[in-house]
């Protein structure tokens, strides 16, 4: 659904208050209220507080335009351990004990970097962007990360259930890579370079959806994929698209928030059934996920499934393929 914007009266909502909310109940309410969001997060120590909002820039009630930016900073937990550092230990000479040469030595204790964990999020249906397999849980609720997209049209990050056809994402233009190519899934398998500039102010649209169901998934720096994603990685070998399958600790993805590259700090298979979605966009076959550019090689056009216009009700879809997922996944 669009609106027409008037010159003389702009729509005002009034700011809730989101802090104690999981990270992707507060994105969606804000959303909900036609806010621009940017996020932040910090580590923390308290394992209650992961995933979990902890600030926001404008107070509660507040009254402000539709279109607002407002950022948050949601709680990443991590735990570490206490450092121990031994002594260095030499034994004086004793006039008793005859001069072999001996000398004690010095302990290096081993180094430790603790595990971030991701903070999982609770949400009543979590159908998560590209491929969301959560644990079900107490109250019909279950256990998952959200997988966010970096939208132009509506702004900010959007969960990729709440996409629509028509509306419009982040791309790239890579230097060297021609990203509109009708066989890219088989072209980007073949592309690499030691170094490329990379243009993120692009624009591509989503022309199809779908909702499926499939086998397992990968979970990379907290989103979830699922193994139809190809995602621009550089590492020691240079820069080149990695199927998400084959992505490890070595390699770093490239962020649109930073505008650089970051380690890949989280790298994880599901092995579960999973409840996923797929989109097509146009002209540019690859875009933003709030901190990887990626490709999804699955036709979702296709799927039996498939929305292909914005006149269509994806959510009655999604809600059937959710209740199948669920039958399976009790059987």
């Amino acid at each position: 659904m669009r609106f027409l914007k008037s010159s003389k009266i702009k729509k005002r909502v009034s700011i809730p208050n989101i802090v104690g909310m999981v990270r992707s109940e507060a994105l969606s309410l804000l959303n909900s209220l036609g806010l621009s969001v940017i996020e932040n997060n910090a580590g923390t120590s308290n394992e209650s507080l992961g995933g979990k909002i902890i600030d926001q820039s404008i107070a509660e009630n507040s009254v402000v335009p539709v279109g607002t930016q407002i950022e948050y900073t949601y709680g990443s937990f991590s735990f570490s351990p206490f450092g121990f550092t031994p002594f260095s230990f030499t034994a004086p000479p004793d006039p008793e004990i005859p001069p072999y040469g001996f000398t004690y030595f010095d302990l290096v204790p081993f180094s430790f970097a603790p595990i971030v964990l991701p903070p999982y999020d609770f949400t009543t249906y979590n159908f998560t962007g590209f491929s969301f397999a959560p644990t079900p849980g107490e109250g019909g609720k279950s256990l998952g990360a959200a997988t966010l997209v970096k939208s132009k049209n509506p702004q900010g990050l959007i969960l990729a259930y709440n996409l629509k056809v028509g509306d419009v994402l982040y791309s790239a233009a890579i230097e060297g890579i021609n990203t509109s190519n009708d066989q890219i899934s088989n072209y980007i398998q073949n592309w690499s370079t030691q170094d490329t500039l990379i243009d993120t102010d692009i624009e591509t649209t989503v022309v199809a959806m779908a909702a499926r169901i499939t086998d397992g998934a990968i979970v990379i720096n907290e989103n979830k994929y699922s193994k139809a994603h190809w995602i621009l990685i550089k590492n020691n070998e240079g820069i080149k698209f990695k199927n998400v399958t084959d992505v490890t600790l070595a390699d770093f993805i490239f962020s649109p928030m930073t505008q650089d590259w970051n380690p890949v700090t989280q790298c994880m298979p599901i092995n579960s059934t999973e409840l996923v979605i797929s989109i097509n966009v146009e002209p540019y076959d690859v875009f933003f996920t709030d901190n990887a550019l990626v490709h999804d090689s699955y036709n979702a056009a296709l799927d039996p499934n498939a929305i292909n216009s914005s006149e269509e009700d994806f959510s009655e879809k999604l809600v059937a393929m959710y209740t199948e997922w669920q039958n399976l996944i009790k059987k």
